[in-house]
């Protein structure tokens, strides 16, 4: 479904603050791993080159990253309007829903390791999950403002939920990855060790 913005529309967009909170907790993290899996992978593959494309290489991907932050707090919006709601990407494209296919709202508190974190579920019929917004991103009056323009009620539930136990409900909420941390620690030593297996038998045989 496509819609296009009515004067009425309620747009939330990431509070700065709140954004850089959430950028300092997870780039380090992330850049360390993506920056780590693109050398591995760039010495299994070219066997010996020299640190120069290393390096190049994970300055690409750094890049990739702050580009990718920098386009969601400048163009991903969550959006309501009379009869539809939906979100816009990073890049700027809208997803959009009809307001009849919105049960409810909940907000829920996930742990995904690093502390509970309230989450923002849109449910439809059959407890369909339509949307999963973070909830930390927006002031507490950006958030009501925006189930009120959908006139449905929030549900707030207390209790913890382990990334696991809420993929079970809604599998589209949580990666598969985030629901089962120790394998997919495993999986990554293992490919780890392959690549670095790899690479040390290219430079032999050279």
């Amino acid at each position: 479904m496509t819609a296009h913005p009515d004067a009425a529309e309620v747009v939330l967009r990431p509070a700065f603050a709140r954004y850089r909170r959430g950028v300092v907790r997870s780039l380090p993290w992330l850049l360390l791993a993506l920056g780590a899996s693109a050398a591995l992978f760039t010495r299994a593959l070219l066997g010996g080159v020299g640190p120069s494309v290393v390096v190049g290489l994970v300055v690409l991907v750094a890049g990739a990253t702050v580009a990718y932050l920098f386009l969601n707090l400048r163009n991903a919006t969550v959006f309501a309007g009379d009869g539809y709601f939906g979100r816009t990407g990073f890049l700027g494209g809208r997803r959009v829903w009809q307001r009849a296919e919105l049960v409810h709202v909940e907000e829920r508190l996930v742990s995904l390791g690093q502390g509970s974190r309230p989450r923002l579920l849109f449910v439809g019929h059959d407890r369909k999950l339509l949307m999963n917004v973070p909830v930390e991103l927006y002031s507490d009056d950006d958030v009501q403002r925006l189930v009120s323009k959908l006139g449905v009620h929030l549900l707030r539930k207390p209790d913890i939920y382990g990334a696991a136990r809420l993929r079970r409900e809604f599998p589209s909420a949580v990666p598969w990855w985030l629901a089962h941390p120790l394998l997919s620690a495993l999986l990554i030593a293992v490919f780890t060790m392959v690549v670095l297996f790899v690479g040390i038998v290219a430079l032999d045989h050279k």
